[in-house]
C-alpha cells in the first residue's frame, strides 16, 4: 500500500517570500511610475520644441496667429497709426461686421492688448 504523505511538492526556504496580491500592487505602480516619468518627458520635450518653433507652447494663441485673423490685424494697426483710440477702433471693426475669434463684438480692452503686444 503506498504512503500518502502531506508534505508538499516544493518547499519554500524560510527567508523566502511568495508573490502575492500586495507584491503584484507594487510592482503595477513601480511600472505606471516609469510610465508616467516617460510620459512627462516627452511632454516637456514636445513643449521645448513648440517654444523653440513658435516662441510659445501654452495658452490661447495671440490674434493673428491664424492667417484669417491677419486681415484684421492689419486693419487695426492701421487704424491705431491714424490715431484712433481702442474704444474707436473697437467701434469700427464691428461697424463693418468683423467679430473678435469669440464671435462677439470687439471691446477696448481687446483692442488694447492686441496693440500693446505689437509694441
Amino acid at each position: 500500500m503506498p504512503i500518502i504523505t502531506t508534505k508538499p511538492a516544493y518547499e519554500t526556504p524560510a527567508n523566502e517570500k511568495l508573490p502575492n496580491a500586495t507584491d503584484a500592487s507594487e510592482l503595477f505602480d513601480a511600472f505606471l511610475q516609469v510610465e508616467r516619468r516617460r510620459l512627462v518627458e516627452r511632454l516637456r520635450k514636445g513643449r521645448e520644441l513648440s517654444r523653440r518653433i513658435y516662441g510659445r507652447c501654452e495658452g490661447q494663441k495671440p490674434y493673428g496667429h491664424y492667417s484669417a485673423e491677419r486681415a484684421t490685424l492689419e486693419l487695426i494697426y492701421e487704424l491705431r497709426r491714424n490715431r484712433l483710440t481702442s474704444r474707436e477702433i473697437a467701434a469700427s471693426l464691428n461697424g463693418r461686421g468683423l467679430y473678435a475669434r469669440s464671435g462677439k463684438p470687439w471691446q477696448a480692452a481687446i483692442i488694447s492688448r492686441i496693440i500693446r503686444r505689437a509694441k
